[in-house]
């Protein structure tokens, strides 16, 4: 049983936190099978201080229904204090706001999950962790990891959880409890500074509804609206419908329409209309994908634009005149870093970009909110050679010594862990270069085993000019069965991970590529004070060098840009998607080292890959026009220029017969055989499968129709 001293101090501390402080605040309970009655002892004394509690857990211990056991059986919806829903339905509660939040993590630290919930503490609030003990956190975890492994790997150590109880330790705002020992902070009131001199003028919503309403009155414009959590963003597109629907000539003039990645996210913005106007006037939803719905004279409101497909935001852009769009700068919804720095400079339209600054649901410097931006949404720190040479004919000669002078090393996650400013550094070097970027990317660099990180060192900075991220996939130690190797090249079998070598496998049908060892350059991305150095080619280089018995592969969605980078540096296209990404807008494309090719995997043959990429380009030219657009110009004239690929057609045709590939694996060789022979009865059946709104037996009969006629038309 806990000590009633301690029950004392946890009572007194609640008492003390509602008169000594305006700040929300991170409780860690820690529990194990022990001390099973003490956690539900220590969540009690919660429930009985606050009347608004909300716990998100995966499991149905008994502790947690026994929170609710004073409740009046014969009026159990109004007296019931502690509300317990699955951890699913976080991601699922913008919006809301509890006076004490619980978060169960004994099944896994989430880093998405966890950012969330804390948003959904009130001013004043508690945001409780039910974890294990401390002390056995970077085991414990290390089976809880929360991501599928990679086939043959396995998580030994938890270096995430390592780095979340060091950064949780290092914070004096935290409050601990558990047999480990009881810590239990007060965070101070912060006070004005006197003569204090602000050199930023802090946006508020008051200042972004004036301006934009006022503009609006004028002109159609496109605003942009960012922020980090808690600034009202959500508020300010609901006080400007209602400004909206409150003008007679506006509303008359103009439709309104609400846009956010779901109809949840929408329903939580009607929420705040409805509160604000006080009836039931909402906004009518329209989903990311539905521009076409839109004309120019609509007002379109779209909440987390950073977590919308920058394809739906241009759709969304040219369809109207009058949009505002609002994202969080971090955390779970999607990083408007990325729309910052990829969209936003290719749209001329934006009239203004506001950053809200001050926090609207809790008070300036809060507890919680920085332990949370410093666990999850580090910040760049300043690098010490800031004044880097001006990219100037006169300077050349300095930058090129700058680049030749860095130098590539692999870094091990314990270095990481073991420096606050290193780590900071690495994931912000992500987060500035990778659209949406999200927490948990931080817990897969951290404990996936098949993931690798290498930074640019120069020996004059201390921090990395660069990062490379790569995952190892495939190897002789790795698929040492004959029988699944065979299974996957013929596309019958699937493991966990080596995503680029299984399709390799299976697109030339060899299962002996599985055995040699691949290096997928998953991300890179260069310090934004060295870009156009050179750095980035030099990164590349220096990586062949350390890893020439691998096969270097690289994916990522197509744009000409990097296209053309990736060309450059030695790497050609092997594959081509055919689905256009929903988070990015692009195609993915797998591109190979072709010198690393010829010295290693000499059984995967690059131009035998490049004729069935060409094979899909002319399919997608007839019956993919939006996708084929997105297919960079550059890559369309390399795969023009091919060799015949009569072999590969043939085979995949051969396949398709038997029975061994569906018809959507091998539509693009269908399509390429009928045009050669030019047979025009099953062309026209070829045609009406590709009609839409075919129910699954309308396509399977045709399928079989098609496999009919081309058995006839090879007899």
């Amino acid at each position: 049983m806990i000590p009633c001293a301690d029950l004392e101090a946890l009572s007194d501390w609640l008492k003390k936190r509602h008169e000594l402080t305006r700040s929300r605040q991170l409780l860690v309970i820690e529990h194990d099978k022990e001390t099973h009655h003490e956690t539900g002892v220590a969540l009690k004394q919660i429930v009985d201080y606050f009347n608004d509690i909300t716990v998100f857990s995966d499991s149905n211990k008994e502790w947690f229904k026994e929170l609710n056991a004073d409740a009046d059986k014969h009026n159990h919806e109004t007296s019931v204090k502690a509300r317990i829903e699955s951890t699913d339905k976080v991601l699922k509660s913008l919006g809301r706001e509890h006076e004490v939040v619980v978060l169960d993590c004994m099944e896994g630290l989430n880093p998405n999950t966890i950012y969330a919930a804390s948003g959904l503490v009130k001013g004043m609030g508690l945001f409780v962790l039910i974890c294990p003990p401390a002390s056995i956190w970077k085991t414990y975890y290390a089976h809880k990891s929360g991501f599928p492994t990679s086939y043959k790997y396995s998580v030994e150590v938890s270096y995430f959880a390592r780095y979340f109880k060091k950064v949780l330790l290092n914070n004096a705002s935290t409050a601990w409890y558990g047999r480990q020992g009881i810590q239990l902070p007060i965070p101070a009131i912060p006070q004005p500074q006197k003569n204090e001199v602000r050199s930023i003028k802090r946006f508020t919503q008051e200042d972004a509804l004036q301006l934009v309403c006022e503009t609006w009155k004028k002109e159609a414009q496109l605003f942009v609206v960012t922020g980090s959590r808690g600034r009202g963003k959500s508020t300010l597109l609901a006080q400007i419908a209602h400004y909206i629907l409150s003008d007679t000539t506006m509303y008359h003039q103009h439709r309104i329409y609400l846009c956010a990645p779901s109809k949840a996210q929408s329903d939580v913005v009607n929420q705040y209309l409805c509160d604000i106007s006080g009836n039931k006037n909402t906004i009518a939803h329209l989903a990311p994908d539905q521009a076409s719905k839109i004309s120019k004279n609509d007002i379109v409101l779209v909440d987390e634009a950073g977590s919308i497909a920058p394809m739906c935001l241009d759709n969304i852009v040219s369809h109207s005149q009058f949009v505002i769009m609002t994202s969080t700068t971090d955390g779970y919804e999607g990083s408007a870093m990325g729309l910052m720095q990829r969209w936003l400079p290719k749209h001329s339209r934006v009239a203004k970009h506001l950053n809200l600054t001050k926090a609207l649901r809790w008070d300036d410097n809060d507890a919680l909110e920085s332990v949370m931006q410093n666990l999850f949404a580090p910040r760049m720190p300043t690098t010490e050679m800031a004044n880097k040479p001006e990219d100037t004919a006169e300077n050349k000669d300095d930058l090129k010594l700058l680049v030749q002078s860095a130098h590539l090393q692999e870094i091990n996650k314990e270095a990481l862990v073991n420096s606050k400013s290193l780590f900071d550094s690495c994931f912000s070097l992500l987060m500035h270069a990778h659209y949406q970027s999200t927490p948990t990317d931080m817990l897969r660099m951290l404990d996936a085993p098949d993931n690798r990180i290498w930074l640019m060192k120069h020996p004059a900075l201390t921090l990395p000019l660069g990062i490379i991220c790569t995952i190892d996939e495939g190897g002789e130690s790795v698929f040492t069965d004959p029988t699944i190797r065979k299974a996957i090249s013929e596309g019958r079998r699937r493991v966990q991970g080596h995503l680029s070598a299984q399709a390799l496998s299976q697109l030339t049908q060899e299962p002996e590529i599985l055995r040699y060892p691949f290096l997928r350059i998953h991300r890179i991305a260069v310090h934004q004070d060295y870009r156009r150095c050179g750095i980035g080619s030099h990164m590349l280089t220096q990586l062949q060098k350390l890893n020439v018995s691998k096969q270097l592969i690289t994916s990522f969605g197509l744009s000409p840009a990097l296209d053309n980078f990736w060309y450059s540096q030695g790497y050609d296209l092997v594959k081509l998607g055919q689905r256009v990404d929903t988070s990015s807008g692009t195609l993915s494309a797998l591109y190979v080292h072709q010198q690393s090719t010829s010295l290693t995997c000499k059984q995967l043959n690059v131009q035998k890959l490049q004729n069935m990429a060409a094979v899909t380009l002319a399919y997608l030219r007839k019956y993919g026009p939006r996708t084929f657009s997105l297919i960079p110009e550059s890559l369309r004239a390399r795969l023009a220029h091919l060799n015949d690929s009569s072999n590969e057609i043939n085979l995949k045709i051969k396949r398709f017969l038997d029975g061994e590939v569906s018809f959507k694996m091998a539509k693009a060789f269908i399509y390429a055989d009928l045009i050669k022979c030019k047979n025009e009865e099953v062309l026209k059946s070829f045609d009406a499968l590709h009609q839409k709104h075919l129910s699954a037996e309308e396509k399977a009969n045709l399928s079989e129709l098609i496999k009919t006629q081309m058995r006839s038309m090879r007899n």
